[in-house]
């Protein structure tokens, strides 16, 4: 879907965010979750995606991974919170 888009603004969003809706549903893989958090925030919005970020908190596989943490600095800085996102950036 990122290739077929000539632009970053053009990407399919909504269809990335079905297919990863489908994944999730074959699969309890941490990456598959933490990517459709990243799509939901792109379709429905940070807060969105930083509230599915929640559910990888308590995931052992996630702790202290430093993708989760890439991507919560992100979703907040998407959301004008540039304080948190600094503070997850480091």
């Amino acid at each position: 879907m990122h290739d077929e888009a000539e632009r970053a603004e053009d990407t399919d969003w909504p269809q990335i965010l079905a297919l990863y809706t489908v994944l999730k549903g074959l699969s309890d893989n941490p990456m598959i979750a933490l990517n459709h958090a990243i799509a939901t925030a792109m379709v429905e919005g940070p807060s969105a995606g930083l509230a599915l970020l929640r559910d990888l908190d308590a995931d052992g596989r996630m702790q202290h991974h430093h993708r989760l943490h890439a991507v919560r600095a992100h979703l907040l800085e998407m959301a004008g919170d540039r304080d948190s996102a600094s503070g997850h950036y480091d």
